[in-house]
């Protein structure tokens, strides 16, 4: 059976959630709240669906990959927006987000999972800007403005450990994840 496929940090952490809460409550935009992996950072997300033997492939390569990966900690530091416009339409996308330092470490990560999926015709280069997302696809430009305005000087910084990474794959986007851990280097 073909399933979706994603690749994801998540982190549970109450000051994230708290806040993703308060601002979709406050300007009606519920899309990264009903998230169903709560707060994360993407490093691959659906565009062909795969074969469950491909997933598998692909995380008996990443698990491989990743005992050479210490854990290390993620730098979460304040706001920040950006706007795309899709290719096929030029309808503009616009997100508000938690920022997420870059750091060696969360590059190598995000080269080695790019690298896993190359096989499979499924990876696409883009740059990689880590973020969480605080507002998403259900924002108009209006609200856009109005919650940048409002949480810019917002003030959010701490220092979370990575330990794992999961992947997720669902055959629709009704139906709940099915998440597989796969843990960084213990030595």
């Amino acid at each position: 059976m073909k399933t979706k496929f994603e690749v994801f940090i998540l982190i549970p952490d109450k000051r994230l959630v708290t806040l993703t809460k308060e601002v979709a409550r406050k300007y009606k935009v519920y899309k990264a709240l009903k998230d169903q992996k709560g707060p994360h950072i993407s490093f691959l997300y659906p565009q062909e669906k795969l074969e469950d033997k491909e997933v598998k492939e692909i995380i008996k390569y990443y698990n491989k990959r990743l005992e050479f990966v210490k854990p290390f900690y993620l730098q979460i530091n304040g706001i920040g927006y950006f706007r795309k416009a899709h290719k096929s339409d030029n309808k503009i996308n616009y997100v508000v987000y938690i920022g997420v330092e870059p750091s060696k470490e969360l590059t190598r990560l995000y080269r080695i999972f790019n690298k896993g999926i190359e096989d499979y015709n499924y990876w696409r280069y883009r740059t990689f800007k880590p973020h969480i997302s605080l507002a998403r696809t259900d924002l108009d430009k209006e609200k856009f403005y109005k919650i940048i305005k409002n949480y810019k000087n917002y003030k959010i910084k701490f220092k979370i450990r990575l330990t794992c990474i999961y992947a997720g794959t669902r055959s629709n986007k009704k139906q709940k994840w099915k998440l597989v851990k796969m843990k960084l280097s213990s030595k």
